[in-house]
């Protein structure tokens, strides 16, 4: 990130909560780009995974931004044939139910919105401290300058029904459009 005028061409949501900044686009492993800007090469700064960073026991300084992320970020999926019914009882082990709850609606929500590859849609659902699912969801233009954003809350068996209403609620504020405008 450079301070004059950064350019957040492909990070939606970061130049509403910093319009100071610039994004630019920055490849390799954790430990290469932190060299990069240790050694101040073209960065003031970088966006990071709070979550990558300490799974690698790495501590910074640093400033933490509220951006949410692609739809079903960091969830890893098993699939198997169910003919192999040993197979399948394995990965039933792996199975966490509040995971599935959460990815449900945010994959509910995307669905209802009809993106395509190149879309910037972003959902990110938990369950919340009082147990209710929580599912915030926006769209924004290719260069972030306008978005749409929902914020809704349903019991975790409600998901699904949670992520069509969030879908549902970004396209009366204008989703359908913003999505229409970014070719595939």
């Amino acid at each position: 990130m450079h301070r004059d005028r950064q350019r957040f061409t492909r990070v939606p949501g970061v130049t509403q909560i910093r319009p100071d900044l610039r994004v630019e686009y920055l490849r390799g492993n954790v430990n290469s780009r932190l060299g990069r800007l240790d050694a101040g090469e073209e960065f003031d700064a970088i966006v990071l995974a709070r979550a990558g960073l300490e799974r690698l026991g790495v501590e910074r300084l640093g400033e933490t931004l509220d951006i949410v992320p692609a739809v079903g970020s960091g969830v890893l999926a098993v699939d198997c044939r169910r003919a192999d019914s040993d197979v399948v009882e394995l990965v039933r082990s792996l199975d966490h139910k509040q995971t599935r709850q959460c990815v449900s609606a945010e994959r509910m929500m995307l669905h209802g919105l009809q993106g395509h590859c190149n879309s910037p849609i972003a959902g990110h659902a938990r369950i919340e401290r009082d147990g209710q699912l929580s599912l915030r969801g926006m769209v924004f233009t290719r260069d972030g300058s306008q978005f749409v954003h929902s914020q809704e809350w349903a019991p975790p068996e409600r998901g699904e029904d949670l992520g069509a209403y969030v879908a549902d609620d970004l396209l009366r504020k204008g989703a359908r459009d913003l999505i229409g405008e970014i070719p595939h």
